[in-house]
């Protein structure tokens, strides 16, 4: 988790520092888990961070990470007792490319690993977010669905919005 951290801060500097040639990109989302998801999480949040590079006019490619913690439950089990699911938190490490379709609009996608962290986190799983959004000159605000596969699928669909430096 330190080393995480640590190339997060890496990335960051190194975002700032570069920004007149790139696209460094850090926001927040929020979301609600779907599926099978929803029965034992009730809400998910986190933080994004990108760098994207121009590839082609209208086309960009990057990396992007981030966190999203996922709030579990509390299930009543009837007069036995009430299990309380443990939240979830996911680290995703993904390569991310964007098309921007017109000068505000814009369909992009994340593809990569999902690492789950967390006191009972094991493994992870191939992470996707196909996502739209609309693109002004400080930010972007985007609508999308993220999800992890791993012998099922955590998914939720998410609103989030990033401001460029």
């Amino acid at each position: 988790m330190k080393k995480f951290l640590l190339s997060l801060v890496a990335l960051g500097v190194f975002g700032f520092a570069q920004a007149q040639d790139g696209g460094f990109r850090i926001g927040a989302h929020v979301g609600l888990p779907v599926g099978d998801a929803s029965d034992v999480l009730s809400f998910n949040f986190g933080a994004d961070v990108s760098y994207l590079f121009d590839v082609a006019p209208g086309f960009q490619a990057g990396l992007a990470s981030g966190y999203s913690h996922y709030l579990g439950k509390d299930i009543d089990m009837g007069s036995v007792a009430t299990l309380e699911v443990p939240d979830a938190g996911l680290i995703p490490i993904a390569a991310t490319g964007r098309y921007q379709l017109a000068p505000s609009f814009f369909v992009a996608a994340d593809l990569g690993y999902g690492v789950f962290v967390g006191d009972y986190a094991d493994g992870g799983g191939f992470y996707y977010q196909p996502k739209v959004g609309y693109s002004a000159s400080k930010f972007d605000v985007h609508a999308g669905y993220k999800g992890i596969s791993d012998n099922g699928t955590l998914g939720s669909i998410n609103l989030g919005i990033n401001f460029k430096f």
